[in-house]
């Protein structure tokens, strides 16, 4: 994946480390904390900075140590394990950008911009969100067929999410970068071949979201349709929920 995406206002650098304490956690706690940063998330708002590790160690890649040596042919394989070797080798395919808008230090403002580095003499950015592409595996909502393909061997599918700091809503930034790392993603063909020959996206917008409904519409995500989820208590949104409308987004990067 190409390291730093620029767009005429953004600028995208991949997240390849978040060491406690470097600018790159301090970004992406700041996000984690802003309440409505993450009204909409399913994993709740950081409240300390171990809240945040967890949620990074969730998207940053994990390169997979199991190789064919590590595995002998036995008379009773389980299909479990199988499983589980199929999750840890899509591990190394997680993806995350953080998002800074790019500002002009000629044009000051009377309200200073959240972590600020500088990037030229004249010009300079501002962090404001984050795009992640994750592998889904087991751990995922299972949706049927018809709304989200099926991983396979040669087959991968990755859940597209994204937050962004309050200041930098309603300004198009989400289906800009959403955009560019599409992009990226269709140029980057090696990331995924060998040993994937299809890789497929999918989006899940709750339907009381209507921001990132129009984001997802923005895009070249397809709408597959709605899938009801009953009897599953989430705290979102401010409240516990337990239905959930869900609009089912998706499209293949990679064909070959």
């Amino acid at each position: 994946m190409e390291t730093t995406i620029t767009t005429p206002r953004l600028k995208l650098t991949l997240v390849t480390s978040a060491e406690k304490g470097g600018p790159e956690f301090e970004c992406i706690h700041q996000l984690r904390s802003d309440e409505k940063s993450t009204w909409w998330s399913i994993l709740p708002r950081s409240k300390t900075s171990g809240d945040t590790e967890k949620f990074i160690q969730g998207f940053l890649p994990v390169k997979s140590t199991t190789t064919v040596d590590d595995h002998t042919d036995t008379d009773d394989n389980d299909d479990d394990d199988d499983d589980d070797d199929d999750d840890e080798k899509r591990k190394a395919y997680r993806i995350a950008y953080a998002v800074h808008e790019i500002t002009d230090d000629r044009q000051k403002t009377a309200t200073p911009e959240p972590t600020k580095t500088s990037s030229s003499s004249s010009s300079s950015s501002s962090f404001i969100g984050l795009v992640t592409l994750v592998h889904v595996d087991s751990r995922n909502l299972v949706l049927p067929e018809h709304l989200s393909p099926v991983a396979s061997e040669t087959a991968l599918v990755v859940e597209l999410a994204y937050s962004f700091l309050p200041g930098a809503w309603g300004k198009g930034y989400a289906t800009e970068s959403v955009n560019a790392v599409f992009a990226s993603c269709r140029k980057s063909t090696s990331l995924w071949n060998p040993p994937f020959t299809k890789v497929y996206v999918r989006a899940i917008v709750n339907a009381e979201n209507p921001p990132s409904l129009r984001v997802m519409d923005k895009t070249d995500m397809v709408k597959r349709g709605v899938f009801e989820l009953n009897d599953r208590p989430v705290f979102l949104a401010g409240k516990i929920r337990e239905h959930h409308i869900l609009h089912i987004y998706g499209m293949y990067l990679v064909t070959n």
